[in-house]
């Protein structure tokens, strides 16, 4: 099966590319913090938010790469509609099940993808990730 991709956030809540200001991995989960590119927007006014913050409570694996280097998937996620999106269908998740030798079970894996202006943000998780959206800083 082809991977593809589908929304994670519904569309039109997130109309302007994100900044990523910070990904902290604590004792009690993931948190990433994500800024509007307010440079890229003609009207300030018009952007629903300031900030966005993603906090997964437990991530099997997650990876963090430079989007400078990871312009074959950019290219292979062009058309999302969104930013935060999910892979369904992953090859990262059939290589760790096969690497775990089957303790892990594709099925309850989900993989997340955060794509922002400077980072590719991918994480692995058997539960929902909590998204709050802040209108100020």
């Amino acid at each position: 099966m082809v991977e593809r991709v589908q929304n994670w956030i519904e569309h039109g809540k997130i109309t302007v590319p994100l900044i990523c200001h910070s990904l902290t991995d604590k004792d009690e989960g993931i948190e990433i913090v994500l800024y509007p590119n307010l440079g890229s927007f003609n009207d300030v006014e018009e952007v629903l938010f300031k900030k966005i913050v993603v906090f997964f409570d437990s991530v099997i694996a997650y990876r963090n790469i430079s989007e400078s280097f990871y312009l074959k998937a950019f290219d292979k996620y062009c058309c999302r509609k969104s930013p935060l999106f999910i892979v369904k269908n992953s090859e990262w998740i059939k290589w760790l099940v096969e690497e775990s030798y089957g303790v892990l079970e594709s099925g309850k894996i989900v993989h997340y993808s955060i794509y922002s202006e400077n980072d590719c943000i991918e994480l692995l998780s058997e539960t929902t990730p909590l998204v709050s959206f802040f209108s100020d800083f």
